[in-house]
């Protein structure tokens, strides 16, 4: 809709009108504007001393400040440039510019003008009291002006423009003599530079005298090197010598480490021997006690024939209802066990 979808009620008439709408169509007054601006700074001065007492107690200033720095990033981000000035009384009863621009570049010039924007704005918060009534707002109110004051103000425009381009050609003028000394200095600086090229000459020419001495000590150094490298094959022949009797000393030391191994394989035939041994009298204590198993004959010197026939006389007792393994079996004595399956007849 072209008047606005919400609607309002004008303060003058109690209408209902649309809020995009300006002038009211009842009673034809212009509506106030920022009404809602108007209300949270009624809302703002009725808690101002409790708000104020809060952030002084618990130190929350800061905050302040940088929602305002967050408020500049949004307004430069809309396409406004804005610049925030804030000044302060410390403890001397000093007054303190600060000037805050959101993240920007700013030439040199640009940069000068802001300095001397926060030197004025110091002067202003001289004449600065913090608490004001509604009677001392500044108000600034446009009104037609006459035609006359309206020529006298050109006149005085021009005259300050002329004066303007005056000083500007004055400038010139200075910048053009500026650039004849300008001239000046490079073509003192090229003789200068003449100058450093012969100077340049001159060392290039020391440069070569270097070059042919460096040369004269090179041919020194290199004889003095044909003569460590005859030096050299004399320490060679000599440490080849050495390299032999290294060698023939590996050898010793080889057959030395031959005997000791020798020694400890017979040392391990012995620890084998032992250990068959004591496996022999384990098989044969298992042998006593009842026990059977084939890996433990093996173990006690039986053949494969002895197996084969103690297979037999396994079987055999079986059908004489005696086994070994089994819950259901006769008790017979387990050397008389043995002697009968034992390949020499004695245990």
């Amino acid at each position: 809709m072209p008047g606005g979808s919400t609607k309002k009620i004008c303060p003058f008439c109690q209408g209902i009108l649309f809020c995009a709408q300006k002038i009211c169509c009842h009673c034809k007054k212009e509506q106030p504007l920022k009404q809602c601006l108007k209300k949270k700074l009624q809302r703002f001065d009725d808690k101002r001393e409790e708000w104020v007492v809060g952030h002084k107690k618990n130190h929350n200033s800061a905050s302040i400040k940088d929602e305002a720095i967050i408020m500049l990033e949004k307004l430069h981000a809309i396409g406004y440039k804005p610049v925030l000035l804030l000044g302060k009384e410390n403890k001397k009863k000093e007054n303190k510019c600060e000037i805050l621009t959101p993240r920007c570049t700013l030439s040199t010039y640009a940069q000068d003008y802001l300095q001397k924007i926060g030197s004025f704005y110091e002067y202003l918060c001289e004449g600065w009291t913090q608490y004001s009534n509604d009677d001392q707002l500044i108000t600034l109110h446009l009104t037609p002006c006459d035609p006359l004051e309206n020529t006298s103000n050109r006149e005085v425009v021009r005259t300050t423009r002329v004066e303007q381009t005056s000083t500007t050609e004055g400038e010139m003028e200075q910048t053009s003599t500026t650039e004849g000394e300008m001239e000046q200095t490079s073509t003192a600086e090229g003789e200068m530079e003449q100058t450093s090229t012969a100077e340049g000459e001159m060392e290039q020419t020391s440069t070569t005298e270097g070059e042919m001495e460096q040369t004269s000590t090179a041919e020194g150094r290199m004889e003095q090197t044909s003569t460590a490298e005859g030096r050299m094959e004399q320490t060679s022949t000599t440490e080849g010598e050495m390299e032999q009797t290294s060698t023939a000393e590996g050898r010793m030391e080889q057959t030395s480490t031959a005997e000791g191994r020798m020694e400890q394989t017979s040392t391990t035939e012995g620890e084998m021997e032992q250990t068959s041994t004591t496996e022999g009298e384990m098989d044969r204590r298992s042998l006593q006690r009842g026990r059977w198993s084939r890996r433990a004959l093996q173990r006690g010197g039986w053949s494969r024939r002895a197996l084969r026939r103690a297979k037999v006389i396994r079987t055999d007792l079986k059908s004489y209802n005696i086994c070994l393994r089994g819950k259901r079996h006769k008790r017979i004595a387990p050397i008389t066990l043995a002697k009968r399956l034992s390949p020499s007849g004695v245990l």
